[in-house]
């Protein structure tokens, strides 16, 4: 199992005991960090098919249904220039 493999299996048990709200601090940053490096291999998939608007509303999609944290939504927003 490589360290990115590990990583995701921690987050994911962190998230499974509760939600983002039940984060503290430093636990949220660690989530926000990591999940702002994991999807924007996605962001970069979606650019070669959908115009920038559209990525957009996806991202927005994702933190309204609780699959990335405020601060992710933010980092991916300025991570495509919007």
């Amino acid at each position: 199992m490589d360290t990115r493999e590990i990583m995701i299996k921690a987050v994911h048990a962190l998230l499974s005991s509760g939600s983002y709200d039940d984060l503290n601090e430093e636990q949220n940053s660690v989530v926000v960090e990591f999940e702002t490096e994991i999807m924007k291999a996605k962001i970069d998939e979606l650019r070669k098919t959908m115009p920038l608007e559209e990525i957009k509303e996806t991202i927005h999609d994702w933190w309204q249904d609780y699959e990335i944290a405020d601060g992710t939504e933010d980092n991916l927003l300025a991570y495509i220039g919007g």
